[in-house]
């Protein structure tokens, strides 16, 4: 269970990887300038504020699953 656990967050690191780069790549990267609403809206008026929000609920995805992987670990 935790194999596929950490396999899962592997890939979703991978997935937020390329995420990240077109985020980069599309300019997105200032579409929202303020954390955690873009620019004011939970929901972003544009693609480039959608994609900036993508990225960052993947973020917060991965520091809860990591977080959560440190703490049920076997501390043996």
């Amino acid at each position: 269970r935790t194999r596929r656990f950490v396999l899962l967050l592997v890939g979703l690191t991978y997935l937020q990887i390329l995420i990240g780069g077109y985020v980069g790549a599309s300019g997105a990267s200032l579409a929202c300038l303020d954390f955690p609403l873009c620019n004011g809206k939970w929901i972003p008026d544009t693609h480039l504020g959608g994609i900036q929000m993508l990225h960052r609920l993947m973020f917060v995805v991965l520091t809860v699953g990591y977080l959560w992987l440190y703490f049920l670990r076997d501390p043996a």
